[in-house]
């Protein structure tokens, strides 16, 4: 079996028995339920605290578990599309949704989401290519949900959907970064902010602010 390089998500596999050789694999966001809440057995999965595993298979294809309650749900593909590297997701619950996203055998940005309606069919948000995999994060303070990746460039690429419709990506300052950034919303500050190593081995570290992107880097 062939399985991502990440030892957390091997054992993850392992534990669990998952037959599918894996090329890449997501965390799983777990968030126990509520003491004495009765265990539910969904269709699929709604919530947040739901856990999740999206993941590369070996011919390319997204592919999807989730916990039921009563134990993982088989792997399953998630519509035809076929990527490199690996996935990442996260929970929108305005709609109640669990929103994807990859990168094409071109490199560009491809989205689907699922909600109650089951999942929507891919589509590529922007033909800006990526040498990187993309990470999401929600910011609840303006209903939105904010992606960024490494462009080809190494330039720290961004792009949400607050105005109705995905904006095209575009870079945060002019850094240029290695690897995949780290995308989260701070508690206390309430703003998105992203770490990323820089090529000449700094710490970058940006956030968001009322008058745009804020960023330093320390050594």
């Amino acid at each position: 079996m062939r399985l991502s390089t990440e030892s957390w998500g091997n054992a993850v596999v392992k534990a669990h028995g998952f037959g599918s050789a894996l090329l890449g694999l997501t965390a799983l966001a777990v968030l126990s339920a509520p003491s004495g809440a009765a265990a539910a057995v969904p269709d699929h999965p709604s919530g947040p605290r739901d856990a999740q595993g999206f993941a590369r298979a070996a011919d390319g294809s997204v592919i999807h578990t989730y916990d039921t309650g009563a134990g993982w749900s088989p792997w399953t593909p998630v519509g035809d599309q076929k990527i490199v590297g690996t996935p990442g997701w996260v929970h929108e619950p305005r709609r109640h949704a669990t929103e994807v996203f990859a990168r094409d055998l071109g490199g560009r940005l491809v989205h689907t989401d699922r909600t109650v309606e089951g999942w929507s069919g891919w589509e590529v948000l922007d033909d800006t290519g990526l040498a990187g995999d993309p990470v999401a994060v929600y910011q609840p303070n303006t209903g939105i949900t904010e992606v960024f990746a490494r462009g080809q460039d190494g330039s720290l690429l961004h792009t949400d959907d607050c105005s109705g419709g995905w904006k095209p990506l575009t870079p945060v300052g002019d850094v240029r970064i290695v690897g995949t950034p780290v995308a989260e919303r701070n508690a206390t500050t309430q703003v998105t902010e992203v770490t990323a190593n820089t090529v000449d081995g700094r710490l970058l570290r940006v956030f968001d602010v009322s008058a745009g992107w804020s960023l330093w880097s320390v050594s």
